[in-house]
């Protein structure tokens, strides 16, 4: 298969998967047997874990070329962002925010495993994040530090659950506009990994 082919650059092989997903959300046979919304959700769920593996993977590999093309097409997202952060690939979260922050990746990742609270919120502040978003981020940080969370998937589904929770008592409930978009990932998130653990 193409996807397995270690001689293929990073980018050809991301470019195959979303060939695929195309492919898939435009067959006749998918879209009958699965809701469209959950459709959509399934493979963007599955596009964002393949960019941030094969991102942890050329980070391991001390090649960012791939990263830089993501920023350069501006497909670093708070989404993406999230993802990686999730699911343990910190190398290539921390690349994504020292491009977007513009600090080098060895300072970047010395913040994300030993700064302060106020600290991580200056260096997100530099990725131009919402302040609401930079809390909820650091947070996510903190937790991450005593979790495998490339491993360990109840750990993960945890600190989710945990931060839904944070975040509908700090806001009564009415999440604002700048964190919709990093709540509704959370809950999909949240819900995946809860069907996972059963």
């Amino acid at each position: 298969m193409l996807l397995a082919r270690g001689d293929l650059p990073a980018n050809v092989r991301l470019r195959l998967v979303e060939i695929i997903k195309e492919r898939l959300l435009g067959a006749r046979m998918v879209k009958g047997a699965i809701p469209p919304d959950r459709l959509e959700r399934l493979m963007r769920d599955a596009l964002d874990g393949a960019i941030t593996r094969m991102g942890e993977e050329e980070e391991i590999a001390e090649r960012s070329e791939y990263s830089r093309r993501l920023q350069l097409d501006n497909r670093i997202n708070t989404r993406l962002l999230l993802h990686a952060l999730i699911n343990g690939r910190v190398l290539f979260f921390a690349r994504c925010i020292s491009l977007l922050a513009e600090i080098p990746a060895t300072k970047v990742f010395g913040l994300l495993e030993r700064g302060g609270r106020v600290t991580l919120n200056a260096m997100f502040a530099q990725c131009a994040m919402p302040q609401a978003l930079r809390n909820l981020v650091v947070r996510l940080v903190i937790y991450a530090r005593s979790a495998d969370l490339h491993q360990d998937m109840s750990a993960r589904h945890f600190i989710v659950t945990a931060l839904i929770e944070e975040l509908i008592i700090e806001h009564d409930g009415r999440i604002p506009d700048d964190l919709q978009q990093a709540f509704s990932y959370l809950d999909e998130q949240n819900i995946a990994l809860a069907r996972c653990a059963a």
